[in-house]
C-alpha cells in the first residue's frame, strides 16, 4: 500500500476571494497565526487602454480604472461637502438678517409705546378739556364755535392713538412672520443637513465598498466563538509580494494545530511550532478484508530508501467505513493510486499512529514534514515455517473435505436440527 504523511488535527488550503496582486503578506512559513488573523492583502487595481485624442498627443494612454473611481467618489464627496458649508454660510446670514429685522421691529415697539403713552395722555386732556367747555358753553361763558374746536382736537388725539396702536399690531405682526420665517430656515437647513449628510453616508459607504474591492484582505478562518482562540501553523505560503493571484487560487496552507496533539521538541523540532503526524494508507477493497485496529505497520519513505535508513513502525488507528474517489485525495498521490491499481476504483483509508514524529539520519534527528509519500506492509499473523511450506496441502484437504460432506439424517424427530460433522 502507498500513502502519505498528514496532520493529526488535519490541513486547510486558504484561497484568494478575488484576483489580483499581493500587495502585502503578514505571515511567513512555521509563524503561529490565531483565527481572524491577517495572512494576505490583495490589490485588485484595473486598467484600461484610452484611444489617441489630441490631449494625449496622439497616442494612446492607460488609465488606472480603480483610481478613476476612486477619483469621482472623492469629487462627490467634496462636491456635498462644499455643498453643506455653503447652505450653512446662506442660511446663518439670512438668520441674521431676520435677526437685525426683528431687532429694529422691537425698537420701534419700544418707541410705539412711548407714543401710545403720550397720545392716551393727550386724548385724557383734551376729553377733560372738551367737558370743561362743553359746561361752560352751557352757562355762557363761551360759544359754540370754542367748544366745537375742542371737539375737533379731541377726535384728532383719538385718531392718532387708534393709528399709533394700529402701528404696533403691525409691527408686532411683521416681528411673528419674521420669528416664524425664523423658525422655518431653521428647520429647513435641519432637513437640509440631513440630507446631505446622508449622502454623505452614502458616498462613504460606496468608498469602502470600493475599497473593499480594491483591496481583498486574505483571513485565517473564524467562524464563530468556538473558533475564538484556535491556532493555526503555516506551513506553507505559496505567493510572494507582486505576484499575480486569480480568484480561487490557493495562496497558503494552514495547519490546525492543539496542545494535545504537539509532541516534544526534538532537537531539531522548534517548541510551539510542530504538530503532531500520521499516515494515511489507501487500500483497496481486495486488500482490507483482513486489516483491523492496532496490527503493525512498517513504513518505507520514499524520501529516505529504506535500504540504508530502515523501516518505521507504526499502528493502525482508524480504517474508514466507507471509500475515498480518487478525485477527493491529493492529485498526486491519486495518480499513484490509479498507476498502482490500474483501476479508478474507490480506495479506502487507514490511519496509522507514528511510533516516531523523526527520522535518524547521519546521526541527526530529522523532523518529518507534511507531505511525505510512503509505502507500507501490514503485519496481519505469525505463521511457522511448516505452516506456510504446507498451507496448499491444508487448503487442499479442507477444500476435498467440504466436497463429499453429506448431511446426517434424524429419523426420531422431523424438523430437528442436524448435528455438523
Amino acid at each position: 500500500m502507498i500513502g502519505l504523511l498528514a496532520p493529526v488535527g488535519g490541513s486547510l488550503n486558504i484561497v484568494a476571494s478575488q484576483s489580483g496582486v499581493i500587495s502585502r503578506r503578514h505571515v511567513a512559513e512555521g509563524d503561529v497565526v490565531e483565527a481572524g488573523s491577517v495572512l494576505f492583502v490583495i490589490n485588485a487595481e484595473k486598467q484600461s487602454w484610452h484611444q489617441a485624442t489630441d490631449q494625449d498627443g496622439g497616442k494612446g494612454a492607460i488609465t488606472n480604472v480603480n483610481a478613476l473611481v476612486s477619483q469621482h467618489i472623492e469629487n462627490r464627496r467634496q462636491t456635498l461637502l462644499q455643498e453643506r458649508t455653503q447652505r450653512k454660510i446662506q442660511t446663518d446670514q439670512r438668520l441674521k438678517m431676520l435677526s437685525d429685522r426683528i431687532r429694529g421691529i422691537e425698537d420701534q415697539l419700544r418707541l410705539n409705546d412711548e407714543e401710545l403713552n403720550d397720545l392716551s395722555h393727550r386724548v385724557a386732556l383734551s376729553e377733560k378739556t372738551f367737558q370743561r367747555y362743553s359746561s361752560l358753553v352751557k352757562e355762557g361763558f363761551f360759544s359754540e364755535s370754542q367748544a366745537q374746536v375742542k371737539y375737533e382736537e379731541l377726535i384728532d388725539a383719538q385718531s392718532r392713538l387708534r393709528n399709533a396702536r394700529r402701528n404696533v399690531s403691525t409691527l408686532k405682526l411683521e416681528r411673528s412672520t419674521l420669528q416664524g420665517e425664523q423658525l422655518s430656515l431653521q428647520g429647513q437647513l435641519q432637513t437640509d443637513m440631513q440630507q446631505i449628510e446622508r449622502s454623505l453616508a452614502s458616498v462613504q459607504q460606496e468608498a469602502d465598498e470600493h475599497s473593499a474591492r480594491q483591496n481583498s484582505v486574505v483571513l485565517t478562518p473564524a467562524v464563530g466563538a468556538p473558533e475564538k482562540g484556535k491556532k493555526y501553523l503555516v506551513a506553507a505560503t505559496h505567493l510572494q509580494v507582486g505576484q499575480s493571484v486569480q480568484s480561487g487560487q490557493v495562496v497558503a496552507t494552514l495547519v490546525n494545530i492543539n496542545d494535545s496533539d504537539r509532541p516534544p521538541a526534538g532537537p531539531n523540532q522548534p517548541a510551539g511550532h510542530q504538530y503532531t503526524l500520521e499516515a494515511h494508507l489507501y487500500a483497496t477493497g481486495q486488500k482490507i478484508g483482513f486489516l483491523k485496529v492496532g496490527q503493525t505497520v512498517f513504513l518505507r519513505y520514499l524520501a529516505y530508501p529504506y535500504q540504508k535508513f530502515g523501516f518505521h513502525r507504526g499502528q493502525i488507528t482508524g480504517i474508514s467505513d466507507t471509500p475515498f474517489g480518487l478525485n477527493e485525495m491529493p492529485p498526486s498521490l491519486a495518480s499513484q493510486l490509479t498507476s498502482q491499481t490500474g483501476s479508478q476504483e474507490a480506495l479506502y483509508r487507514i490511519n496509522v499512529r507514528l511510533d516516531q514524529q523523526s527520522i535518524k539520519t547521519y546521526g541527526n534527528d530529522f523532523p518529518l514534514k507534511s507531505g511525505l509519500t510512503l509505502e507500507a506492509d501490514v503485519l496481519q499473523e505469525r505463521r511457522k515455517i511448516w505452516e506456510w511450506i504446507f498451507e496448499p496441502v491444508l487448503a487442499a484437504r479442507v477444500k476435498l473435505g467440504s466436497s463429499f460432506e453429506t448431511p446426517t439424517q434424524n429419523t426420531k424427530e422431523p424438523g430437528a436440527a442436524q448435528p455438523t460433522p
